[in-house]
């Protein structure tokens, strides 16, 4: 007989005293089971959605903020490589907010939305590395024309680490 991930007791919490309604399901597969339904939870409470989307929207405004700052700044000399590009930004800034509104909306389906964030923040990740690698080094600048991008990068990981945190807490593991 083999056994289902529920039976493992990998996706149910029967710990739980009572779990919450927008984040459970009633999960059986034969027969003999509908006897014994198990409760699968999925989802995030509401502190860790609120804290999550909080945060993705905070991101959003200073990722946003950054790129036009820097486009004002340098917009004489719009060859200059490293630049922020209005495309990558709108679409990294566009499917942030797109995320912070799905986790925000619904507990159930708060999964989906970290896994938009992960994505859009793994885009965002990887044009501000391209950012940092392209923009060129001058030593008379301090603190230098690297580290707005720089600074980006890192604000992007750690709202990378929030989706995954977030996507993990949504499956109990």
């Amino acid at each position: 007989m083999t056994t289902s991930f529920c039976q493992r007791g990998i996706l149910s919490r029967s710990h739980d005293p009572v779990p919450h309604p927008a984040w459970t399901t009633r999960a059986t597969t034969t027969p003999q089971q509908r006897r014994s339904t198990h409760v699968v939870k999925y989802g995030l409470d509401a502190s860790s959605s609120y804290a999550i989307a909080q945060q993705a929207i905070a991101f959003a405004i200073v990722s946003g903020a950054e790129a036009a700052y820097t486009g004002k700044v340098n917009e004489d000399k719009p060859e200059t490589p490293g630049l922020p590009t209005l495309t990558s930004t709108l679409i990294g800034i566009g499917a942030t907010v797109v995320s912070a509104i799905v986790i925000k909306s619904d507990p159930g389906i708060a999964p989906v939305g970290c896994i938009t964030g992960l994505i859009s923040s793994g885009y965002i990740l990887y044009t501000n590395i391209n950012r940092v690698r392209d923009t060129p080094y001058n030593p008379e600048e301090w603190p230098g024309a690297k580290t707005s991008p720089a600074v980006c990068t890192l604000l992007t990981f750690f709202l990378l680490m929030a989706y995954i945190q977030g996507l993990r807490a949504s499956f109990g593991i």
